[in-house]
């Protein structure tokens, strides 16, 4: 009902934050909530999701910048179709389906499709800052008065939790990407968005659920190099950038028509790959038997423990 009123002074005073390169320094501080998860103990802090609440206006200006940036990058191709979150069109629905339809062709063929699922820990929380700024630049080309004003976005932040009616003191945040806000989600994109470029197999990505995959013949050893050489850059890649790859949470699973077939002998990070016979990548339990009782079991229990 203001928005005849407030319109005009926004609309001054955003054009000013982006001419200046400048983002307000009130709209930097994150009130942080924690919502129990409805399980385990209320007194372990682990059991409790921490919700980052933002100023209001600081999202619409930001939803602004979004869709310049994201029309920037769609206009000129510089995201990889193989990144599916946070985008228009693309869902994890697309994702499972392209996936799945890659791991029955493979079937089809007669060959072994061997999917890689990796883990970051922490991924949101631990970008590089000064390394995002240095991508946005060079590989976006974003340069002037908005480059200036995604250092200042990200520089400064701080944050508070609030408990009830109590506050606690404020906490400098000197990495990762704003949470709870409108423009973190796509940095972290843009962030991650050069690792699809470095392997010789394809991955597929969700957001920062990362996942390789390769059709093979039995007993390959060629295309089993292949995969280890693709898990080597990736290694590399999170070294240089800061990212960490979990190697106790990635796991290999291999999809055979044959009995008794043998996994990959993969490692990562000098450990070796787990193997798994059944998997859940983003929702979906995927299982080397082709059929979806445990997803569908899953699903059982899920409904029993709401009911």
């Amino acid at each position: 009902m203001c928005a005849l009123l407030i319109a005009n002074p926004l609309c001054q005073l955003f054009n000013k934050s982006l001419q200046s390169g400048k983002f307000p320094l009130s709209w930097k501080i994150a009130c942080v909530t924690p919502i129990f998860k409805q399980k385990g103990s209320t007194s372990d802090p682990t059991n409790y999701r921490p919700i980052s609440l933002l100023p209001n206006l600081s999202k619409i200006l930001e939803k602004l910048v979004f869709n310049k940036i994201y029309g920037h990058l769609s206009e000129n191709n510089l995201l990889t179709e193989k990144q599916s979150g946070y985008r228009p069109q693309h869902s994890t629905h697309i994702q499972l389906l392209y996936l799945t339809h890659q791991l029955y062709s493979a079937l089809n063929e007669n060959n072994n499709f061997t999917a890689i699922f990796l883990d970051i820990s922490k991924y949101f929380d631990k970008i590089w800052h000064e390394a995002l700024i240095a991508k946005c630049e060079i590989q976006y080309n974003i340069s002037g008065s908005l480059l200036a004003w995604l250092k200042s976005y990200l520089k400064d932040r701080s944050q508070v939790v609030r408990v009830g009616s109590a506050i606690s003191g404020s906490q400098k945040v000197l990495a990762g990407c704003p949470q709870g806000s409108v423009l973190g989600p796509l940095l972290a994109l843009m962030y991650l968005n050069d690792l699809s470029k470095i392997t010789e197999n394809d991955a597929l990505f969700y957001a920062d659920d990362t996942s390789l995959y390769l059709s093979h013949p039995q007993d390959s050893q060629q295309h089993r190099l292949s995969l280890q050489n693709d898990l080597d850059l990736i290694r590399q890649y999170g070294t240089d950038w800061a990212i960490t790859f979990n190697a106790d949470k990635t796991v290999q699973q291999t999809f055979t028509n044959r009995r008794n077939d043998q996994d990959l002998d993969l490692s990562f990070d000098g450990q070796p790959l787990l193997p798994v016979t059944c998997h859940k990548h983003l929702g979906l339990h995927l299982s080397t038997d082709l059929h979806f009782h445990e997803h569908i079991n899953s699903l059982i229990r899920t409904i029993n423990s709401l009911l």
